[in-house]
């Protein structure tokens, strides 16, 4: 980076001394306003250093983001680690993260247990699939099949149509 300086200028308020002073574009200053995760780990114990992840990743999910965004996640718990010589608040966070994730995963096991006594987890058509024997199933398959390609054809003559009136 190179500092360019404006003139010399006489300042009555310094008792008329000179002074030098430097021109910086802000696009040349290279600040680092954000350290690396990785550095920050280093310093800190294994039972306090947290899971790093991109928080711009399109493929999080909303509720997962905003959780992370809100709550620290540790990488590892301190009582997996076997050192219990952490600090109270320390131990309480690693509890609350335990708790959740418990709760979270039990809520998770009675939802699907409901929809799928409610058969909510199942195929539209399971009802009739499950009634139907084998070759009625690779009837229906080519028949489905047939239908379709009949379609894709009717779209396409159906676009050169509209692409012959469109020319003319």
């Amino acid at each position: 980076m190179s500092i360019k300086y404006n003139e010399t200028k006489h300042n009555e308020d310094t008792g008329g001394e000179t002074f030098v002073e430097p021109i910086v574009k802000a696009s040349e200053l290279e600040v680092d306003s954000k350290p690396a995760q990785d550095e920050i780990n280093e310093d800190l114990p294994q039972e306090q250093q947290c899971e790093v992840v991109d928080m711009d990743d399109k493929n999080m999910d909303p509720l997962e983001w905003s959780v992370r965004k809100t709550v620290p996640i540790p990488n590892q718990y301190y009582f997996d680690t076997g050192n219990y010589d952490v600090s109270l608040r320390t131990k309480a966070w690693h509890r609350s993260v335990q708790a959740a994730g418990i709760t979270i995963r039990a809520v998770e096991a009675v939802g699907g247990f409901f929809a799928g006594m409610l058969g909510l987890t199942n195929s539209r058509y399971d009802d009739v699939i499950s009634y139907m024997t084998e070759e009625e199933i690779k009837q229906s398959l080519a028949s489905a099949k047939e239908s379709k390609e009949k379609r894709r054809q009717y779209l396409k003559e159906k676009e050169i149509q509209n692409s012959r009136i469109n020319a003319v």
